[in-house]
């Protein structure tokens, strides 16, 4: 019951009688983000007088629909969960009708799917082994290490670390994963010792993995009499260059007292990558033995070894050297058609999407980013330039014109930009949207028509 009471203190004559409903918890009422909203408005902002209301839709850029817009509102939501990794940016066309004007105007919607360290830095196996001599100098490099992270920016980056090894006896590079011999080999030292690996990448919370390294201690031999003047050697090397170019140099020096150099030995390992590589014997230089591709292969690892031949005890030392191939715009983008037909159905209403033209180019980075253009027939058609998706963007009548072509161009973000070109053909099929009228009478009068008989 509720009693009401004036400032002088009298009460109503009657009371209220108040029912409070409790509902369900499957009942609740929407809940507001926020319990107060503020803003700030000039006081000449004009009116809404608009007398017909909006209609938006996504022309182009939502094959997968990923996203959806609001009718009447316009606003974009996601439909699907996002992925940076397989798609970073999103483009969209937005067209606007207003009430039922067969015009529509239309918009670019750029969204950047912002990464998130959803991906662990991930080794090639969970385990390996390699064996070194138990007379190992330190500060040699052992073994290679390499974590791949799906991921971009900070969350992509690798940095690496030994988790548990027993003896301490090893090191590891942050940042290139190479394993040394961080001091001598203890003569106490079981055959075999495990130390684990672990790659962590640079995310917030970051994400890491392990493995597992088994270090297998081979007898004690001749001490080394050479060093090579660093333990991992690293170049970037460009597609451009020809055959039986020097792309790098590589020197051993003699350890103990110094005399006269002795002549030394340069040869390559044999492998897979060291195949494209040749070694000059008495200098050290490496050079091309073929052009490089980076669509085929953008790294190359392989090992160099050295000795004296004049020293017949000396021991074999080798070192690491890894290309990094450098992308070059030789290739030109390539249509998946040389022509291509389309057909769409006349319509009061623009069509929006009618067709996706495709082109590939073996390129990375700029070189391999596409942009699309059209070269003619603008008046009728527009073609997302990220996409390649072709829209209709006016209302299209058979009557007043059945067929269309379009050439449309694709180019490269290169230096200087390659390009190609295709045509497209558009045919407007035809709609029962006309009726039948007589072309001797004037719309809305009436048509005489004289029977003569013949006697």
């Amino acid at each position: 019951m509720v009693c009401a009471r004036d400032g002088g203190g009298l009460t109503s004559v009657t009371n209220a009688e108040v029912t409070i409903h409790i509902l369900q918890t499957t009942l609740a009422p929407a809940e507001f983000e926020r319990p107060k909203y503020t803003f700030s408005v000039y006081e000449d902002v004009p009116e809404d007088n608009s007398s017909e209301p909006v209609f938006y839709r996504i022309s182009s850029g939502n094959l997968d629909g990923t996203f959806s817009i609001h009718p009447w509102l316009g606003t974009i939501r996601t439909q699907k969960p996002l992925d940076h990794e397989a798609q970073p940016v999103a483009v969209l066309t937005v067209q606007a009708q207003l009430g039922s004007s067969p015009a529509c105007g239309s918009t670019e919607v750029n969204i950047t799917v912002v990464d998130v360290n959803d991906h662990a830095p991930v080794f090639p196996r969970a385990s390996d082994e390699v064996t070194v001599s138990r007379s190992t100098l330190p500060g040699t490099a052992l073994y290679r290490a390499r974590a791949e992270d799906r991921d971009s920016g900070q969350n992509g980056r690798v940095r690496y670390a030994i988790a548990r090894q027993s003896p301490s006896v090893f090191s590891v590079d942050a940042g290139l994963g190479v394993v040394y011999l961080s001091r001598s080999l203890p003569g106490a030292l079981p055959r075999e010792c495990t130390l684990t690996l672990l790659a962590q990448d640079l995310g917030a919370p970051p994400r890491a993995s392990l493995m597992a390294l088994t270090v297998i201690i081979a007898p004690q031999e001749r001490s080394p009499s050479l060093a090579f003047e660093h333990l991992v050697y690293q170049v970037e090397v460009s597609e451009a260059l020809s055959p039986m170019t020097a792309v790098l140099r590589i020197r051993a020096w003699p350890l103990g007292p110094q005399g006269a150099p002795p002549q030394l030995v340069y040869w390559l390992e044999p492998s897979a990558d060291s195949a494209a590589f040749g070694v000059h014997p008495f200098t050290g230089w490496i050079y091309l033995r073929r052009q490089l591709d980076y669509e085929s292969t953008q790294m190359y690892n392989f090992r160099v070894f050295a000795w004296i031949p004049e020293d017949k005890l000396s021991q074999n030392v080798s070192t690491s050297v890894t290309v990094h191939v450098l992308d070059e715009n030789d290739n030109s983008p390539t249509f998946s058609h040389d022509v291509l037909f389309l057909k769409v159905q006349e319509s009061p209403v623009p069509q929006g999407v009618i067709g996706k033209i495709t082109a590939i180019d073996r390129d990375s980075g700029k070189n391999g980013q596409l942009s699309y253009f059209l070269l003619s027939d603008g008046k009728f058609f527009k073609i997302n330039p990220n996409t390649g998706e072709l829209i209709s963007w006016v209302a299209l009548d058979h009557e007043q014109r059945a067929h269309h072509q379009v050439t449309v161009l694709v180019s490269d973000h290169g230096s200087p930009p390659r390009n190609a070109t295709t045509l497209v053909h558009i045919s407007v099929t035809d709609i029962n949207d006309n009726r039948p009228y007589f072309p001797q009478c004037l719309d809305g009068k009436e048509l005489s028509i004289k029977v003569c008989g013949k006697e």
